[in-house]
């Protein structure tokens, strides 16, 4: 039978799990190494016509300089990812406290609905709905550095849909915004990890390749595979890249992605990203 003192240990335990696992109904998302919380918040204006939808986690608590900085960032992202138009008066930037995530969510949510409705003005013919979806959800924390993945989707009238995919990582010890954490001097000896990554890429599906991996990419400059335009970032099992929409091929390759362990690509870092590396990702413990 379970002493008293042990049940009592048990309630408590459970009690703080609750509490700092939930709020209200909203997920609190928290992670071993996080000095960042997050909530999750995801707002929706849409009709038959038109959809906006906006996802997003939120810093909720954590240093205030490094939430500041987070909340800021997440912003400009999502101010960013607005589809422009002939109609510009609906791309606006939020100006409100940033300490209500809901109201953000709220305030891009409408405007990229507002956005799309302006569309229609130009596509009386156009059947299928229109719509925007924007993530920008928080990928991975260590102790020096967190990334947050900004992913967008949008059709926007015509033959396919549009989707795009990139990262922002901050410096936690300063909030600072980091840049292209990649030496990009060094492309010419990554190549060889760059066209590995590729190729496991393309044959996720089991497929075989019927030849060699440049030779079915769009490549300029001596079939050098370039870095990609958008910063490669951390996470937990290493360095991910992630090629855009038609960026070193065709459509029909999609967004190419994969990821170099910390071990491999570690050379190839900027100093600042090298400073930023849990060592224990390197050393393989």
């Amino acid at each position: 039978m379970m002493s008293k003192r042990n049940f009592i240990l048990a309630l408590a335990i459970l009690t703080v799990i609750i509490a700092f696992g939930y709020k209200g109904n909203k997920a609190i998302m928290a992670y071993e190494a996080d000095t960042i919380r997050t909530e999750r918040v995801h707002q929706t204006t849409s009709d038959s016509v038109c959809m906006g939808d906006v996802e997003i986690d939120y810093p909720v608590a954590g240093p205030q300089c490094l939430m500041d900085s987070l909340r800021a960032n997440i912003n400009r992202a999502l101010y960013d990812s607005f589809y422009y138009t002939e109609d510009s008066t609906h791309i606006v930037c939020f100006k409100g406290s940033l300490t209500d995530a809901n109201k953000l969510a709220k305030f891009y949510s409408e405007a990229y609905y507002d956005n799309l409705k302006s569309l229609c003005d130009y596509n009386d013919s156009r059947t299928l709905q229109l719509e925007h979806n924007v993530g920008i959800l928080k990928k991975y924390e260590n102790k020096q550095v967190i990334t947050y993945l900004v992913d967008s989707y949008g059709f926007f009238g015509g033959a396919h849909g549009a989707a795009s995919s990139h990262a922002f990582m901050l410096d936690k010890a300063t909030g600072k915004q980091l840049g292209y954490i990649i030496d990009t001097t060094q492309v010419e000896g990554m190549q060889e990890l760059l066209k590995q990554g590729l190729t496991r890429y393309l044959t996720q599906e089991g497929d075989t390749l019927e030849s060699d991996v440049v030779e079915i990419l769009s490549l300029e400059d001596n079939n050098i595979i370039p870095l990609p335009s958008a910063s490669p970032y951390f996470t937990a099992k290493g360095i991910t890249f992630v090629y855009g929409l038609y960026e070193i091929g065709p459509y029909v390759i999609g967004m190419p992605e994969f990821t170099i362990s910390y071990k491999d690509i570690y050379c190839y870092l900027t100093d600042e990203a090298k400073k930023l590396v849990d060592m224990k990702n390197l050393d393989g413990r």
